[in-house]
């Protein structure tokens, strides 16, 4: 039986998204539901860690580069304990509280992240690191210029 053929080293290959549990305003509800409605970048952060009190405060630049995209802090907590810390972030917070969500989505450091696209596809990560979480932020926002650019020409 002939093998396909394999990607070049630096084409990123989209994996499916698991079905996953998160926590959120309405409570706990699929990440599908969520992604259904709208690309979603997660950020998975730990508000207790030195190293990522910065993240809350980059949110309005990262929702502002990757409109219409969501971008969630995601907390291994509550969505109810997590807005104690940021409440004036709780409609952008999602809650983990074991870490699944984040292991099974490749993200094994915090902070990490990954893009969720509505076709249930990872789209961009996973990403680890505030570095790299910037990095992916800036590859998806230029992709996102791109294709306004493109349907702008249509």
């Amino acid at each position: 039986m002939p093998s396909l053929p394999l990607p070049p080293e630096d084409e990123y290959v989209a994996q499916p998204v698991p079905y996953l549990v998160v926590d959120g305003p309405e409570g706990p509800g699929a990440l599908w539901r969520l992604s259904d409605a709208a690309a979603r970048l997660l950020v998975f952060w730990d508000p207790t860690a030195e190293a990522t009190a910065s993240l809350p405060e980059r949110m309005p630049e990262w929702r502002r580069l990757l409109e219409p995209v969501r971008v969630h802090l995601v907390t291994q907590s509550e969505w109810s304990q997590a807005v104690a810390v940021v409440p004036h972030l709780a409609g952008d917070l999602l809650g983990d509280p074991e870490g699944e969500a984040r292991r099974r989505l490749g993200v094994w450091e915090m902070p990490g992240a990954v893009l969720v696209g509505t076709d249930r596809l990872l789209a961009g990560g996973p990403a680890t690191g505030i570095t790299e979480i910037e990095e992916l932020v800036e590859a998806a926002a230029e992709e996102l210029q791109a294709a306004r650019e493109e349907t702008a020409t249509i």
